[in-house]
């Protein structure tokens, strides 16, 4: 028959270098929370900045497009002379 720790079974008391207490728990999760956040904020700053990048990029390209239609038209206007 297998015994269940029990308050009153001495085995339930017994603690290892994996036992921690309440206040060091919370610390570290307050240290985790803390490093999470700080990251978070990073990575919004990234995320922002390549946004806006790409935004960057697309007006270009629509710009460059409309220089080689341009171009293109030019072109043809030549060919026809």
């Amino acid at each position: 028959m297998e015994v269940y720790p029990t308050p009153h079974n001495v085995d339930f008391y017994d603690h290892d270098e994996n036992d921690y207490t309440f206040d060091e728990l919370q610390d570290a999760y307050d240290d985790l929370m803390f490093e999470f956040e700080e990251r978070i904020s990073k990575y919004e700053n990234i995320i922002r900045k390549l946004k806006i990048e790409n935004e960057n990029l697309i007006k270009a390209r629509i710009e460059l497009d409309n220089n080689m239609k341009g171009m293109q038209n030019e072109i043809d206007l030549l060919k026809k002379k």
